[in-house]
């Protein structure tokens, strides 16, 4: 019951969030997104799970190469007995040439699940970021990258009383897709996407839902300095490593707003 009233705060507070921010353009936004949602929606199958992640970012930044990214959201299974999973990140980045950047992080999460354990997770990861050009004229992309992050994973099962460690790395490319302007600014439209692909050093975690890689294809809005938002579509392969089942395609929908402090 604890952990219901816990994301039902989370869930009304974000969206109330959410919506304080509604303006002319943001409907237009909100068209183009459930016409987004409804394409994906068509095209999942029975045999495909759903989950859905709700999240806000505040972002703070010292000087030209410092900036501190807040995260906080809430996953959840859209199934009978789904699991849960409530979730705080804070990420320190540094911007040296415009080609690189490094961040480091601290991941909390608990999930709650009802058909198996629950699980307590701490995640210190680091990261580094390439990118490959400014702008592509082209093909209207923004500053498309290769992103490789470390994340050493320390997961606690209450239940069974239990500790686990698994080190991973996450190898990304992405970029985004300026749709009405050559430059991120006011009134922006764009299309971020990655191709994101795991790798465990020393076996996959006990989780049902371990994750092998990801295809990422989403719809942003950029309002204007301070103000974005964001519905990314997941596909992901995964295995249910506590089943030892087979590999399978998830779904997961994403909705991101973005708040950057002055």
């Amino acid at each position: 019951m604890h952990f219901e009233w816990c994301m039902s705060f989370l869930l009304s507070s974000l969206f109330k969030w959410f919506m304080a921010v509604i303006t002319n353009s943001f409907k237009q936004f909100i068209c183009l997104l459930l016409i987004c949602l409804g394409t994906c929606c068509v095209r999942q199958t029975h045999a495909q799970d759903v989950q859905l992640w709700l999240d806000g970012f505040v972002y703070k930044s010292f000087g030209k190469k410092w900036e501190y990214e807040g995260n906080v959201g809430v996953n959840k299974l859209l199934q009978k007995q789904g699991w849960g999973d409530l979730y705080l990140c804070n990420t320190l980045s540094w911007q040296g040439p415009w080609w690189y950047g490094a961040e480091g992080s601290l991941e909390l999460h608990y999930t709650n699940d009802q058909q198996n354990s629950d699980i307590v997770e701490v995640r210190p990861w680091v990261a580094q970021k390439f990118i490959f050009a400014k702008f592509v004229k082209a093909l209207r992309m923004d500053k498309p990258y290769m992103y490789m992050r470390l994340d050493q994973r320390f997961l606690f099962y209450p239940e069974q009383d239990t500790l686990d460690v698994k080190t991973r790395l996450r190898v990304r490319f992405g970029g985004r897709v300026l749709l009405n302007n050559t430059k991120l600014t006011d009134n922006t439209f764009y299309i971020p996407f990655f191709f994101e692909n795991f790798f465990n050093f020393n076996g996959e975690a006990i989780e049902r839902y371990a994750s092998r890689n990801r295809t990422v294809v989403g719809l942003g809005y950029m309002f204007n300095s301070t103000w974005r938002a964001e519905f990314d579509h997941y596909i992901q392969r995964s295995r249910n490593s506590i089943d030892d089942a087979i590999v399978k395609t998830d779904i997961m929908l994403q909705f991101k707003v973005m708040y950057y402090l002055e």
